[in-house]
């Protein structure tokens, strides 16, 4: 259960440095009004939704390992673009895309992990992987909110991004030589 916990609370770590910012960002480097970002928000859950609907796609054609690795990676590149680019519909584009890969992972990590324990073990399971990402996200969230104050946006999104990229590699490491349902 450690193997399937770390790498969620890598990701919950590198979420909570810049998630709850996300509003703020838009703000502060683009002076969007309240309405503007209210609106990207509402359309990002869309993407989210996508996202989410396209995991089980994903996972056939991949398997739910490499589905869940592929698409944490395929977040990383949009997630340096929010860091670095200044260009609005850049970065408006990688949010989208960003929320829509990371939350495509999410019926995948369930149903591998509900696949790799046995029966009587999921409901702890499932909680350890909800309490690791919980528990990362909410440390990492007021270090998220120093490191904005401190240095902006751009360190807490790369950290976020080297994270990412680290939970990926050791979910592959973990998992890839497991044979899938």
């Amino acid at each position: 259960q450690f193997k399937l916990a770390f790498p969620a609370a890598l990701i919950g770590l590198g979420a909570g440095l810049i998630i709850p910012f996300l509003n703020l960002y838009f703000r502060d480097r683009f002076a969007l009004t309240p309405a503007a970002i209210g609106l990207l928000f509402a359309v990002m859950q869309g993407f989210m939704v996508a996202g989410n609907l396209f995991g089980p796609a994903v996972s056939r054609r991949l398997g739910l390992v490499r589905g869940v690795v592929v698409t944490q990676l395929a977040s990383v590149p949009f997630m340096v673009l929010l860091a670095l680019s200044g260009s609005l519909p850049v970065v408006v584009a990688s949010f989208f895309l960003r929320g829509a890969l990371m939350n495509m992972n999410q019926p995948l990590t369930s149903h591998f992990a509900m696949e790799v324990v046995p029966e009587r073990e999921h409901a702890i399971t499932n909680s350890l992987l909800s309490l690791s990402w919980f528990v990362a996200w909410s440390v990492s969230a007021d270090i998220g909110g120093a490191l904005i104050e401190r240095a902006g946006y751009a360190q807490p999104l790369l950290i976020a991004s080297l994270l990412y990229v680290a939970a990926s590699v050791l979910y592959w490491l973990f998992f890839h030589r497991i044979e899938e349902v």
